[in-house]
């Protein structure tokens, strides 16, 4: 598969920060955006991405502590969910429950068509 420029921005990102170690990753991604000669633009993606990437690694270590005092992750998630729309009225919640429901059900729903055109594809 042909490596992209995009893949080649991030190889060299990665390897540069290996060679680094504890730098703080946006004061290292900025520098290494200029090196690079990126755009604003292009920058501020990456800033995105690195922050969306911290937010996951945030929730994944919160889990796991969670796990380690007895909670599983559907109370972790109700007690999230509970966090986040604490100042919403109770029909307010139920509309946002009732939302993810319906996005968690089309998403099956696409998995499951995807996954019966693959089978039928495969058996073609």
């Amino acid at each position: 598969m042909e490596r992209t420029k995009a893949d080649e921005i991030f190889a060299q990102l990665l390897k540069a920060y290996e060679a680094k170690g504890d730098q703080d990753f946006g004061a290292f991604l900025k520098e290494q955006a200029q090196a690079l000669g990126l755009s604003e633009e292009q920058l501020a993606f990456l800033e995105e991405g690195n922050e969306t990437i911290d937010e996951f690694n945030a929730k994944a270590l919160d889990l796991a502590e969670a796990k380690k005092q007895g909670m599983n992750r559907q109370e972790w998630m109700q007690h999230q969910l509970d966090v986040a729309l604490d100042d919403r009225t109770e029909e307010e919640k139920a509309q946002v429950v009732e939302a993810i429901n319906d996005a968690m059900d089309k998403r099956l729903e696409d998995l499951a068509t995807e996954l019966n055109k693959e089978e039928e594809n495969g058996n073609n």
